[in-house]
């Protein structure tokens, strides 16, 4: 019985899905499947970037962080079966490791087979029909990854000045053609735009630094996220235990997140990841936000309106004033032009005078006092007030605070102060147990130099005072 095989039957947009081939049951076993090329039109269209960001001079690591990740933005946009079947041609860029993380499965590109596929023993028509297809999707793929390649390969070559890559050419003929896009990329990487001690301890600083509240969360979220990846691959990696630490550091400066800190801290070690850490937070947010919402006590709002009031009262006292004095000018004037029988009613109208200056006198008075009692009321709301969480704009003035210790206790903050003079660091009032370095200390716990993102700016500086020696 005659077996139709449809030759270009897979999930592949470069195989020609209009070729059939009839063949009969035994002529399985001779049958050659018909592999369509990969169309350069049909990638390149795919690529994201169709040229690379040119760089002027020697490499840098953010240079190559950028020209990597366009690669890789372009490598992804080609699907084939391989690597999981949904990176892409990722693994072309990324090292074996790294796509392995990345996808949760290894990138092997398979040998081409030939022109034939291999039968099982005792196969059936059925299944042989069935290994002619998965041949046509594996030799088709192994085809557009061959391509992929070399396009992004000779993206790379065309950034970047030729001096930098000369050492891998391998003759006039053959140049580029036998190194692989990872080669180029790796040498690169290692002999010129190394992650260094210095980028290190750049990246660490940026990652001790607080969040800004009147911002998404998500900002702070991505921003450290960002630094655990660029120390990643480097003996100065940020661990997920080092992410939570800074976070709950940060959070519990806030004031407004306090109480949600303690009890985060007295969960159980399994529930303190990175992951979980983002979601407690994020609720105690959401229900602060939630709460301000039905309290309907904005402290920002009854600011204002205690300084409309205080405008208003200081309004209505120049306008009083302003009518008492065009009244006191008025009868004089009349006073310095009556005729004599007006002039000798002029102890009368002197009294008359003394007696409303009295009264505008008073009443500046008690709306100086008044505006004195609105300014006292200010204060105190101006000294109140805490930081608010995303969406509330907040300007905090004081110059002290609380910070939780070690223990999750919240602890009296101030300016150290080195010869008089206020420094811009924040010590404890009091003595601390430190469980970190097991002393009694007043620096913070993000200060500690037992802490190991302190440890690991210390071992930077360390490597970079050697480098410079």
């Amino acid at each position: 019985m005659p077996v139709e095989t449809r030759a270009g039957a897979n999930n592949n947009e470069n195989a020609d899905p209009n070729i059939n081939v009839v063949v009969a049951g035994a002529g399985l076993d001779t049958y050659i499947p018909v592999i369509p090329d990969a169309k350069d039109a049909n990638i390149i269209a795919k690529f994201k970037y169709k040229t690379l960001t040119k760089i002027k001079g020697k490499p840098t690591f953010e240079s190559m962080k950028e020209i990597t990740r366009q690669l890789g933005r372009n490598a992804l946009a080609v699907k084939v079966s391989f690597g999981g079947g949904k990176r892409g041609c990722l693994g072309e860029v990324f090292s074996g490791e790294k796509f392995l993380e990345e996808a949760g499965v290894e990138w092997t590109v398979p040998i081409s087979e030939g022109a034939y596929p291999n039968f099982n023993a005792n196969a059936t028509e059925q299944e042989k029909k069935q290994e002619i297809s998965a041949f046509i999707i594996r030799e088709t793929d192994i085809k557009i990854v061959e391509a992929v390649g070399n396009f992004l390969k000779a993206q790379l070559i065309e950034s970047v000045e030729e001096c930098y890559i000369r050492e891998l050419h391998q003759g006039d003929f053959i140049e580029y053609d036998d190194r692989s896009l990872f080669e180029l990329l790796q040498h690169i990487n290692e002999k010129y735009a190394k992650l260094d001690a210095h980028i290190l301890k750049a990246n660490l600083k940026v990652f001790e630094e607080e969040p800004q509240m009147d911002n998404p969360i998500d900002d702070y979220f991505a921003k450290q996220e960002q630094c655990q990846r660029i120390a990643e691959g480097s003996k100065y990696k940020i661990s997920d235990d080092d992410m939570v630490g800074m976070f709950v550091e940060h959070m519990g400066k806030t004031g407004t997140l306090t109480k949600s800190t303690v009890k985060f801290n007295k969960q159980l070690d399994e529930n303190k990841t990175w992951k979980k850490a983002k979601e407690w937070f994020r609720d105690a947010l959401d229900d602060i936000i939630e709460m301000q919402k039905y309290s309907g006590a904005d402290q920002e709002l009854l600011a204002n309106a205690a300084v409309v009031s205080k405008r208003d009262a200081m309004e209505n006292a120049r306008e009083e004033i302003t009518n008492g004095m065009s009244e006191s000018f008025d009868l004089l004037a009349q006073a310095a032009v009556a005729k004599s029988d007006t002039i000798d009613a002029q102890p009368a109208t002197i009294i008359a005078l003394t007696k409303s200056l009295a009264e505008a006198t008073a009443t500046i008075t008690t709306l100086t006092g008044t505006n004195a009692t609105l300014v006292a009321e200010l204060a105190k709301c101006s000294g109140s007030r805490t930081r608010k969480p995303p969406g509330f704009s907040v300007t905090n003035t004081n110059t002290t605070g609380h910070t939780l210790n070690t223990q999750g206790v919240s602890c009296p903050t101030h300016h150290f102060v080195r010869d008089g003079k206020p420094q811009r660091n924040l010590t404890f009032v009091t003595a601390q147990d430190c469980t970190k370095c097991g002393k009694k200390v007043f620096h913070l716990p993000v200060k500690c130099p037992e802490a190991p993102h302190n440890k690991v700016l210390a071992a930077a500086t360390k490597a970079a005072a050697d480098a410079i020696a």
